[in-house]
């Protein structure tokens, strides 16, 4: 019997080679950006894979292999732009080849400002700004469910948080500040109190419940420990 094509894997190959002079304009960087941003709002993990598909059938200028074999991805271009816009220089996404990739806050400003607005009209994907009262509030507590930091609190495992991870929670890189990362924290708490459960269990774009009390309870721990733990944990530089 015929194996049923998933839904992800479809997707993917129905998506169609954006024009090479908006690629050129957006450069490969922007260019994976978007990538990762449509798989993220289509729902589909941004894995090394499907990033790497993904980026030859839409970027075919940056992505594919030359020659005869030009419908398949070129992997070491792949890689080397994850590599860059992982680093911390950019930090524009976060992730690695087994966890996946999400933009950052900065790769979400990138795309909201300069990738967008070129490709209106021909892009696959929309990407929501959150700019004031409770959905800017609801948009960031519920981004603190995803991250690497907020996993390993709920499972117990808090002694193998790293201090990037951290960062990353709080919106920031290696290099940000301190102190901006502790206006972020308390901006945090402030958000924490102002919500319910109720008002951030509902994903507002399937309209399906995605988070449990226990979670939301756990987020506010995780807070509140890090205001009392935030000096022994984001470090000096």
């Amino acid at each position: 019997m015929m194996e049923k094509i998933s839904e992800a894997k479809e997707f993917i190959e129905g998506l169609k080679s954006i024009d090479a002079k908006i690629s050129e304009k957006l450069g490969r960087d922007r260019a994976l950006l978007y990538t990762i941003i449509l798989l993220q709002n289509t729902k589909i993990e941004a894995l090394y894979p499907e990033i790497s598909v993904s980026a030859c059938k839409l970027f075919p200028l940056f992505f594919s292999l030359k020659g005869e074999f030009s419908e398949y991805p070129d992997g070491r271009k792949v890689r080397d732009c994850l590599w860059h816009l992982v680093d911390e220089k950019k930090a524009w996404v976060k992730g690695n080849t087994k966890s996946g990739y999400i933009p950052t806050e900065i790769g979400k400003d990138i795309y909201e400002k300069e990738i967008a607005t070129l490709l209106k009209g021909k892009t696959q994907v929309e990407f929501k700004k959150y700019s004031t009262g409770s959905d800017k509030q609801e948009y960031f507590i519920r981004r603190c469910f995803e991250t690497d930091a907020f996993l390993k609190f709920y499972k117990g495992e808090q002694e193998d948080i790293k201090e990037y991870e951290i960062r990353y929670l709080l919106r920031g890189t290696r290099t940000t500040d301190r102190r901006i990362l502790r206006d972020n924290l308390h901006k945090y708490l402030k958000y924490y109190k102002n919500l319910s459960f109720e008002d951030v269990k509902i994903d507002p774009k399937t309209k399906k419940t995605v988070l449990s009390k226990k979670e939301w309870q756990a987020l506010g721990e995780l807070l509140n420990y890090l205001e009392k733990n935030f000096d022994k944990i984001i470090l000096k530089k």
